[in-house]
């Protein structure tokens, strides 16, 4: 199992294939594949860590049953349970088990790896949206899995539209995207200085819409009215944004490139929700087509500003 650890994050991805049937055969190898990807986490190689985040969200594809259900059904109920579980595990069942949560017996195993990838939300960018994109399989094979999740990321969701009221919206691309601010670099003009990229806020917003449709589909007992607001008034404002709003100005410099990127995936979010909510009768096919045309002006207005000299 180490040997992960020692190989590139991207083969070791595709390793874990062959790994995943003999973790329903052994509740050793599961327990030693779990803390592998514990110290994939915190390696100082951004592949391992994305390697340690895509092997958790592929081990929740499988977490389904809950303990109490497998301790009356005995071995037939599955083998993924864990007998050391750490603090986060007893804390979080002791949190979300109440009369009024439906997953009063939710896997504590399921529980501690919710806990373990929370802390990605500190990560890197690279590892940020494999979070996002793994973890969005993982709810889709296991829709157990939205109430928790929804429940620790809505809130950092939220975080980069904080700011909006009814009429208007306002996307923190600043805590995105920034300038490198070292000594290195301080007295370099803005256009020459290196970028840092922190979070997608495109790729999250796409996530968020995929969450929140599948709570509606699958009758999930889970507050998204919040979310959803957000998700609204994307939707009815999003073309409202202006290019000074964006920080885009004259030609294109890297972080322009990054946020004008950005931008581009929360419109496609945006289209994504309004595809979903849209029926004969409702008139929501205008939206879509409003935000078609926006995504397909704002190419060409990018297209015009990476050549202005």
């Amino acid at each position: 199992m180490e040997y992960l650890l020692l190989i590139d994050g991207t083969y070791a991805m595709r390793f874990m294939a062959f790994l995943f049937p003999l973790l329903r055969l052994s509740h050793t190898i599961r327990d030693r594949f779990i803390e592998v990807l514990r110290k994939a986490m915190y390696n100082s190689e951004s592949c391992t860590r994305i390697m340690g985040v895509f092997g958790f969200c592929s081990l929740l594809k499988q977490l389904k049953n809950n303990n109490a259900r497998r301790s009356i059904m005995g071995p037939a109920g599955g083998n993924y349970t864990q007998l050391s579980i750490s603090g986060m595990s007893l804390l979080s069942q002791a949190a979300y088990g109440s009369a009024s949560n439906p997953n009063l017996h939710f896997d504590m195993l399921t529980l501690e790896v919710l806990g373990i990838l929370r802390k990605c939300l500190t990560q890197t960018v690279e590892v940020r949206m494999m979070l996002y994109e793994a973890l969005g399989r993982a709810v889709d094979f296991n829709t157990m899995l939205l109430p928790h999740v929804l429940q620790f990321i809505d809130w950092h969701f939220e975080s980069y539209f904080n700011e909006n009221t009814d009429d208007k919206l306002s996307i923190a691309f600043d805590k995105c995207v920034r300038y490198r601010n070292d000594i290195e670099h301080e007295d370099q003009p803005d256009l020459l200085r290196p970028i840092v990229v922190y979070d997608n806020v495109g790729r999250l917003t796409a996530f968020m819409v995929h969450c929140v449709v599948l709570c509606d589909h699958h009758n999930i007992l889970h507050d998204t009215n919040a979310v959803k607001k957000t998700l609204q008034l994307i939707v009815d404002r999003v073309d409202s944004i202006t290019f000074d709003e964006l920080g885009i100005m004259g030609s294109l410099d890297t972080r322009a490139v990054e946020i004008a990127s950005q931008y581009l995936n929360v419109i496609e979010a945006a289209m994504a929700y309004s595809a979903w909510k849209m029926k004969p009768d409702n008139g929501l096919s205008r939206d879509l087509l409003r935000l078609f045309k926006h995504h397909q002006q704002c190419v060409e207005k990018f297209k015009v500003h990476q050549h202005d000299p």
